[in-house]
């Protein structure tokens, strides 16, 4: 694959674990891995009601794991910003994330944020914005020898400062190995 191809990290904030959570934020971040060059990025808060009324779920666990997160973290995915997304909104920032069709994306586990948003954009009928086949995940680079997490930059749990520091770790893995095996 082309080391110009850019990449997508995505992370989202939830208020359940399940495939059907409700989805609180959802951080994209467009990166040149490569270069070490962040092409943009976006956090956008969701629209709850919506959510609720088709279904997608909450649970009482994953709602206390929250009241014991950085009281910043709780106000950016819970109360920041009245104007909150639509699920059609988010659908169609996502998908200038993918004008191509040939972008990575990645997440901080792909059966985690991706497959929560396959889900969420099945349920209001959006076909999911990048292709199957080029899913990562940052979990197994991770587990690569050799290569530090870099230090942390931003609030934990925030979606967007999630995705740039996710991002910016799998530049440093990829910069780290064999730049044709991804």
């Amino acid at each position: 694959m082309s080391s110009k191809k850019h990449h997508v990290m995505i992370d989202i904030e939830t208020a359940a674990k399940c495939n059907k959570a409700l989805v609180l934020s959802v951080g994209v971040v467009s990166f040149y891995p490569y270069e070490n060059k962040i092409i943009k990025s976006s956090q956008t808060r969701m629209e709850l009601a919506e959510q609720i009324l088709m279904g997608r779920e909450t649970s009482q666990e994953t709602c206390d794991w929250w009241l014991e997160q950085d009281p910043r973290a709780i106000k950016s995915a819970w109360f920041e910003g009245l104007n909150r997304s639509t699920v059609e909104s988010l659908y169609e920032e996502l998908a200038s994330f993918f004008s191509t069709g040939g972008e990575i994306v990645w997440a901080n586990g792909v059966d985690f944020d991706l497959s929560i948003l396959e889900s969420l954009f099945d349920d209001f009928n959006f076909k999911t914005p990048w292709k199957y086949s080029l899913k990562r995940c940052m979990r197994t680079l991770k587990e690569v020898k050799g290569v530090e997490e870099i230090d942390r930059q931003g609030l934990h749990h925030d979606s967007l400062d999630d995705a740039e520091h996710q991002a910016r770790q799998v530049m440093k893995f990829l910069q780290h190995i064999n730049k044709d095996f991804i």
